[in-house]
């Protein structure tokens, strides 16, 4: 379902390229916590890792890691290999993972790294005590030990959705293959107008006789509304937390929310509180490998290239970024093809440096050498406004 149906893989893919694509930025405090981060960034610290897990939450419910704190390495594990989980009496939570070999073998017990304290009585199976695991679920209940995924509540609603366009289209093929009407007096012209009719080719002519006639199907009003399964769609719009005009790719099908506008504020709202659960899962993947790490990521935003341009302008001309900072978000959002680094540019001149008389450089319209935006335009055409005539 994941992949096949159309709508489901959209949204799934929108809701990747919103949460992960500005990548997150993994700082490790010493020099050998950047190396376990290093060494383990295809299996937990990527964007590939982050979209593998995010498609584990949306068909799995939960994502699954073994944590080897000696040699700090980061083993993802498929919910395929989970066989139970062991829980706290007092408390109902889970305290260890059963998990199966890959190969062959009984399976063992894997404590969750902060309950590594915990006993496991009721089981005949080894505990593991030289790996732990890191267990995150999504839409789970505190009663509950498994997380539901995200698509469980989707999937019908997709489902009909596509039977519905494919009845749609089959009612649509039935009524196209009916041109016209033929009237008959008897039995013995309708059969002489059937061998007629019945040849191939296109603009033929029809030779009747007395008493028969052919007319053009009338199809007004039989037209096939495809539209009316949009309510369908709306559900799996909601059970993915994505805008239906944007998982139906169609700016009428949300109003004038349109491919312009895209996502709405609910939505980010939505993929930042999902991003957070990441972020979360990352730090006690740090804290089960005996590292510090710091993790850094931007926010979801919609805006298009030029007004976050714009943005980080009006940011700088008001003094709230340094233009070393301008300059590096604009670098980011371009990303511009063979541009250097940004510790490889040349130094910009201090904005104190090489100012003149302010009575003199300073025109009426600027603050601290930053433009605010209102002034003579650039090719001097306000010239005729200062001296009191029209342009």
């Amino acid at each position: 379902m994941a992949t096949l149906n159309p709508i489901v893989k959209r949204g799934l893919v929108v809701r990747n390229a919103y949460m992960w694509a500005d990548p997150v930025v993994y700082k490790g405090e010493t020099r050998p916590a950047r190396k376990v981060i290093d060494e383990n960034a295809k299996a937990c610290f990527s964007v590939q890792a982050r979209v593998r897990d995010e498609q584990s939450f949306n068909t799995d419910g939960c994502v699954i890691y073994l944590i080897d704190k000696a040699t700090k390495t980061v083993t993802p594990v498929p919910l395929m290999r989970l066989g139970g989980v062991a829980t706290d009496d007092a408390t109902g939570d889970v305290v260890a993972l059963l998990i199966n070999p890959v190969v062959s073998g009984d399976p063992q017990w894997y404590m969750l790294w902060d309950r590594v304290g915990v006993k496991i009585t009721k089981s005949n199976y080894k505990v593991n005590r030289r790996l732990t695991a890191v267990y995150a679920t999504v839409n789970r209940l505190m009663s509950e030990q498994y997380g539901k995924p995200d698509l469980m509540s989707a999937m019908s609603y997709a489902q009909r959705y596509k039977e519905h366009l494919e009845v749609a289209h089959l009612m649509e093929k039935s009524l196209a293959k009916l041109a016209f009407k033929a009237t008959s007096v008897n039995s013995r012209q309708q059969q002489a107008v059937q061998q007629r009719m019945a040849g191939p080719g296109v603009g033929g002519t029809a030779n009747i006789g007395a008493g028969q006639d052919i007319q053009a199907i009338n199809k007004a009003g039989a037209g096939i509304d495809f539209s009316a399964g949009t309510p369908l769609a709306a559900m799996v719009s909601a059970a993915l937390d994505i805008p239906l005009s944007v998982l139906l790719t169609d700016g009428s099908a949300g109003g004038r929310q349109g491919a312009e506008t895209a996502l709405e504020d609910p939505t980010f709202k939505a993929l930042e509180l999902r991003r957070q659960l990441h972020i979360d899962m990352l730090n006690e993947i740090a804290m089960a490998l005996g590292i510090k790490v710091s993790i850094e990521y931007g926010s979801i935003n919609n805006d298009q290239t030029h007004r976050r341009i714009q943005s980080l302008t009006l940011a700088y001309q008001n003094g709230a970024l340094h233009q070393i900072e301008m300059r590096s978000g604009v670098l980011q959002l371009l990303k511009i093809a063979g541009s250097l680094p940004l510790e490889d540019l040349p130094e910009l001149p201090s904005e104190d440096e090489g100012k003149e008389d302010s009575t003199s450089t300073k025109s009426d319209d600027t603050e601290d050498g930053r433009a605010t935006g209102v002034g003579p335009l650039s090719d001097g055409t306000n010239d005729n406004r200062s001296k009191g005539t029209d342009a």
